[in-house]
């Protein structure tokens, strides 16, 4: 189970409408993105060899040299690029639970939240956190998540981020 190719071109515009919202929430210049190196996987860019996570992990951000390919035009060197991948399947089957949640509100609620995180890596938070911290980060980054999309007054948004502060599961 892999993204179609609409559903590639529906998660790039995600991630713009997930940058310019966050770019308005944490008030910075559109240039400042580019202090924010990273890049956006898929399945179809990692290795094969690569294993994959446990059922429900839609998304990780990892830092460090890309296991795909050798980058060295970020401004801070590889060491600081960040990462987003995401796992196609487990974002598909998690798609087939929410059937009355639009494929692109997933993506934007998934894309947002994990641009925060790489804020927060950025800014303010230890990339390598102890796991009780990380699970207190993934309640601020869920709630963060919800105050950023908020003004989009949009229910099935909504519905997403109760999922997640109600589940007690916290990883996305």
């Amino acid at each position: 189970m892999v993204f179609t190719p609409q559903q590639l071109s529906q998660i790039h515009t995600c991630l713009v409408e997930a940058e310019e919202r966050l770019s308005r929430f944490y008030r910075f210049a559109p240039r400042e993105w580019f202090s924010y190196s990273y890049d956006l996987l898929t399945v179809r860019d990692l290795p094969a060899a690569l294993t994959f996570p446990v059922a429900g992990v839609l998304a990780e951000v990892v830092k460090g040299p890309s296991p795909s390919t050798t980058r060295t035009s970020f401004p801070f060197g590889v060491e600081s690029l960040y990462r987003i991948l995401l796992f196609d399947r487990n974002i598909l089957l998690s798609m087939e639970r929410l059937p009355d949640v639009r494929f692109d509100r997933f993506m934007l609620y998934i894309l947002t939240h994990e641009l925060i995180h790489i804020v927060r890596f950025t800014h303010s938070v230890d990339f390598h956190l102890p796991p009780a911290a990380k699970t207190r980060e993934e309640k601020k980054v869920h709630a963060l998540t919800g105050q950023v999309l908020e003004s989009l007054d949009d229910r099935s948004l909504g519905r997403i981020a109760r999922l997640y502060s109600t589940s007690g599961e916290y990883s996305l």
